[in-house]
């Protein structure tokens, strides 16, 4: 049996459409399945990322996968006098959809 190729950084940044620096943050964090042969070097399994795009896919009525970095209610850095975060949320929740849309 001959096992499968494994890909680099940088040709799942491209299947992703995402970035080389992203990939490395994603898989130190656990979020996207790797091979970690060192601390810089990477690899990844074609079959797993297929797999893992498969399982965040909205098409399959997934919900889609979110998770904030800060705890509930906070925010970072200080609100501006009299303003909102509305269109910030409004920018990031837009940029989200369009990471897993695309």
């Amino acid at each position: 049996m001959q096992e499968e190729p494994l890909m680099t950084p940088g040709q799942v940044a491209l299947r992703l459409g995402i970035s080389v620096s992203t990939i490395y943050s994603m898989s130190c964090r656990r979020r996207l399945p790797a091979i970690h042969l060192s601390a810089k070097a990477l690899r990844f399994r074609r079959s797993e990322i297929e797999a893992w795009l498969a399982e965040r896919s909205t098409a399959t009525g997934a919900p889609v996968p979110h998770k904030s970095p800060l705890p509930s209610g906070k925010r970072r850095g200080r609100a501006r006098k009299g303003g909102s975060n509305q269109t910030v949320d409004r920018l990031v929740e837009a940029v989200i959809k369009e990471v897993n849309n695309g």
